[in-house]
């Protein structure tokens, strides 16, 4: 018997099995041999390779730890560091849930605040509208295109709450920002 060639289902069914070149993607509906294959199968065909040591080894450990140089003022005008947010226990709480969600606070401080592994990204979806043409949007990375004006960018868009919360590295809220904050 030789297997049909044919990239078309013929007309109607045929009384004896059909043979394939290659398997199907489904099952059959009743088994093609009366008697099970002999047990057990033949194992694989190659052995895994062993050896005495790892292919490579980690190139560092991620740490997490808060940025040493960073400081913020607090809603009293006074300035801190991040571990003012854990130095004293009965305030932990209290700080962590009022300062660890701001803009740059949970970038700079993530031992601290516990946003280790978090990205500090811009969203890629946000859009905003241009002071001067208000009928034209632009994206978060626009803030930093030109490096001459930056500076003056950051000020008038940052410190709108939206813009901020949406554009961190742009708004220099990241750790590794140009010229961060």
């Amino acid at each position: 018997f030789e297997p049909s060639m044919s990239q078309l289902p013929s007309p109607s069914p045929s009384n004896e099995p059909s043979f394939s070149v290659a398997p199907s993607d489904e099952p059959s509906q009743k088994p093609t041999t009366k008697q099970p294959s002999p047990s057990p199968t033949r194992g694989p065909t190659h052995s895994p390779t062993l050896t005495l040591r790892p292919s490579s080894f980690p190139t560092s450990t991620p740490t997490c730890s808060d940025d040493g140089e960073f400081s913020f003022v607090l809603d009293s005008g006074r300035t801190v560091d991040c571990s003012w947010l854990t130095e004293n226990y009965r305030n932990l709480f209290v700080r962590l849930e009022k300062y660890c969600p701001r803009d740059n606070i949970q970038y700079f401080c993530t031992h601290s605040c516990g946003t280790c592994g978090i990205p500090c990204e811009d969203d890629p979806d946000f859009a905003f509208r241009m002071i001067n043409f208000p009928y034209r949007e632009q994206k978060c990375e626009w803030i930093t295109w030109n490096r001459s004006r930056v500076d003056y960018r950051r000020e008038a868009y940052c410190s709108d709450e939206t813009i901020a919360s949406a554009c961190y590295n742009s708004c220099g809220f990241c750790p590794d920002s140009v010229d961060h904050r």
